[in-house]
């Protein structure tokens, strides 16, 4: 059995999670940056 094989498949890499937190966190922000926006353009 490889190691880096099952490394690889089953578990992503540091990388992979952090990739994956830095772009769901920039979707949040993007959503909150355009809730405020909605709301002065609302106002």
């Amino acid at each position: 059995m490889s190691l880096a094989r099952t490394h690889g498949s089953a578990l992503p890499c540091g990388r992979d999670l952090d990739a994956l937190f830095a772009s769901g966190l920039a979707g949040v922000l993007d959503g909150i940056a355009a809730d405020i926006a909605g709301r002065h353009i609302g106002a």
